[in-house]
């Protein structure tokens, strides 16, 4: 997998049950001296129903 500054990468997830969602995105970014830091951002709740 290709890794660069600057790209965002983000997934969702299929097939939850229950009224749950999940998604995940990923932010490269390059620091200082030159390395790539890697920020997530996670997330995963139950939808309320709305009645």
């Amino acid at each position: 997998m290709l890794v660069q500054s600057g790209f965002i990468r983000h997934y969702d997830a299929v097939g939850l049950t229950d009224g749950y969602v999940g998604s995940i995105e990923i932010t490269y970014s390059e620091n200082k001296d030159g390395g790539i830091v890697i920020f997530e951002d996670l997330c995963g709740i139950k939808m309320l129903k709305t009645e």
